[in-house]
């Protein structure tokens, strides 16, 4: 069973609450796209449930990792 962006996105927020879905990322569904990511210590550690994006980029773009000592 398949589900729209906003039933995702409002998962974990109970019944009562939803969260907008911004019309550029309601636009990218069913588009395939590669996202360049930083993740940090801060997106390790507690609560937290965000990434950045930093770059669009075009599908055929190698991978690319880097770690940071």
């Amino acid at each position: 069973m398949s589900k729209h962006s906003k039933q995702l996105a409002n998962a974990d927020i109970g019944v009562d609450q939803e969260a907008p879905v911004p019309e550029a990322l309601i636009n990218t569904i069913g588009q395939r796209h590669k996202f360049s990511v930083k993740v940090t210590e801060h997106n390790l550690s507690g609560k937290t449930r965000a990434l950045t994006v930093t770059e669009i980029l075009p599908l055929d773009t190698p991978t690319k990792t880097e770690t940071s000592e």
